[in-house]
């Protein structure tokens, strides 16, 4: 018992004891009340691992040699303004044509044969993966596709370190085209 109820009577410590439970039970309930509603509705971070490879026949010229192509790999809020748009406006203004839908941008050129790898955590509001590529050749080739990732969990206090979602993908720049391939 706390050394300052010692001095009453037991059924008033008692009582009072009871009152500070209750006093702090409720200070406890009203907390979780001011927590407000967007903040449970968060989700989970991502955790990104993309293999982006060239082939060595990619981008081809007039004369059938390899190019350098230029990548572009969005994280999306939403991928229908990004399916929609055409590849000028994403190329040269992609901040008007995605707007808020854009979360994340990478940007390079690879050469024939190369290869590059992003490892990072998504933002907790992407839903789709975006890859842009610069084919000479844009009317004959796929330059543009979207991978929809899986829906994240609630975002919990245990998942801060060791994420339960995970994306592992293998993005193919082809001689004129590109392919996503979801890695076991």
């Amino acid at each position: 018992m706390d050394p300052l109820l010692s001095n009453l009577p037991a059924s008033a410590a008692r009582c009072i004891a009871k009152l500070l439970r209750l006093g702090v039970l409720a200070s406890l309930l009203g907390w979780c009340c001011m927590v407000p509603a967007h903040a449970q509705e968060a989700k989970e971070q991502t955790k990104l691992m993309l293999s982006i490879e060239a082939a060595p026949g990619v981008n081809p010229d007039t004369s059938l040699r390899p190019s350098p192509i230029k990548v572009r790999i969005y994280e999306l809020k939403d991928a229908s303004a990004f399916s929609e748009a055409d590849y000028f406006s994403l190329d040269t203004s992609d901040k008007i044509a995605l707007a808020a839908d854009m979360l994340a941008k990478d940007e390079f050129i690879l050469r024939p044969g190369e290869s590059r790898s992003i490892e990072r955590k998504s933002n907790a509001q992407t839903t789709a993966i975006g890859v842009l590529a610069g084919y000479r050749d844009l009317p004959n080739a796929t330059w543009r596709t979207t991978y929809k990732l899986k829906e994240a969990p609630a975002a919990s206090w245990m998942r801060m370190l060791l994420p339960a979602n995970r994306a592992e993908l293998l993005i193919q720049l082809q001689p004129q085209g590109i392919a996503v391939i979801e890695k076991p």
